[in-house]
Formats: C-alpha cells, sequence, structure tokens
C-alpha cells in the first residue's frame, strides 16, 4: 500500500501544512511524530490531517500514544477529532476508530475524556475512560462506555526501520512511512 499526502504518494522527505489531508491505503502503515513525542499510528485506510489540538481523523484507525506530562491549566496535551466524537488526552495510549457512523475508543493506559460533538460543537458532557475500558460515541444520544474483553492493541503493524521515508509536517510533526526495512 501507499500513503499520500494531498493526493501525492509519499516517497522521499517533503514539509507540508496543517489541515493537508493524509491517506494510508490498504495494507499502508505510517507513524506521526509530533515535537512533543506524541505518536499517531495509522494505515489501512485511515484517513486523517493535522490540526492546532491534535489530529482529525475522517476514517480509519489510529493507535495514540502520548507522553505524560503536566497538564497545562486544566487542557488536555492532545485531541483527536472525528465528525461525531471528541477525544481529549491526559498522558495515555489509546485507540480510535471511526467507521463513517460510530467512533469507537479504547484506552490502553491512562485516562481519555471523549465527548460527543454535532455540526462541529460539542453536545454531551466528558466521560472519561481508564486502560481496559471503551467508548462508542453514536451520531445522537450519549457516549456508552464499557469494560473490554480483551486488551486493547497498542500498535497498528510491525515496528519502523531505518529505511523509513520521513515526512517534515508544521509545526513540529513528523511523518514516517515504512519502506519495508528488514
Amino acid at each position: 500500500g501507499q500513503v499520500t499526502v494531498a493526493g501525492k504518494a509519499v516517497r522521499q522527505p517533503l514539509a507540508m501544512a496543517a489541515k493537508v489531508p493524509i491517506r494510508a491505503s490498504q495494507g499502508a502503515r505510517a507513524v506521526l511524530r509530533f515535537a512533543t513525542d506524541t505518536r499517531v499510528e495509522f494505515g489501512d485506510g485511515a484517513q486523517l490531517a493535522c490540526v492546532s489540538e491534535g489530529i482529525r481523523l475522517e476514517k480509519g484507525l489510529v493507535a495514540v500514544a502520548v507522553p505524560k506530562k503536566p497538564v497545562a491549566a486544566g487542557k488536555p496535551s492532545f485531541r483527536v477529532f472525528t465528525p461525531n466524537a471528541r477525544v481529549s488526552v491526559w498522558g495515555t495510549r489509546f485507540t480510535v476508530h471511526f467507521d463513517g457512523t460510530n467512533t469507537r475508543v479504547e484506552c490502553t493506559r491512562g485516562v481519555v475524556g471523549v465527548e460527543r460533538m454535532a455540526a462541529g460543537k460539542v453536545v454531551t458532557a466528558e466521560r472519561r475512560i481508564t486502560a481496559s475500558q471503551g467508548a462508542i460515541v453514536g451520531t445522537s444520544g450519549e457516549v456508552w462506555i464499557e469494560k473490554l474483553k480483551s486488551k486493547p492493541a497498542e500498535a497498528i503493524g510491525p515496528a519502523s526501520t531505518s529505511e523509513d521515508t520521513t515526512i517534515q509536517l508544521s509545526p513540529g510533526a513528523v511523518l514516517h512511512v515504512p519502506t519495508g526495512g528488514k
């Protein structure tokens, strides 16, 4: 598979601005690394873009690792937005999957806040989940919390290699695209 940025296949490092669409075809895998050491893994048809507070996921699955750090004035250190949810991170590992209708969040470590959104506005109170819990956000109603039956995935695909392609995203994000190294 391949990863595209603004509709062009990624073959070499390049600089780009936030909000530029990033897509991974089936079988592709990539890792965004931010200057804050936050890591976002994605692949297999994922569609996303970097935004000022984190990423916007339009389709697919992302696995996120955010280093624990002091919370500044009660603000989360990173956020993942989908068309119907806002996931706020307080230093943790988690996955977010948006299938076109529902957003599913699974927490591996730490604490994640989940809110339902409609027309770009938060419409439910934040519900926090901890390790071994999940949340489901539909197009209406509340955020549903559940205990996970199995351990959630912490990563998508194999670890990156020294042969990966690296893309500098402004400001402070780097995209690593595995090239099939050893």
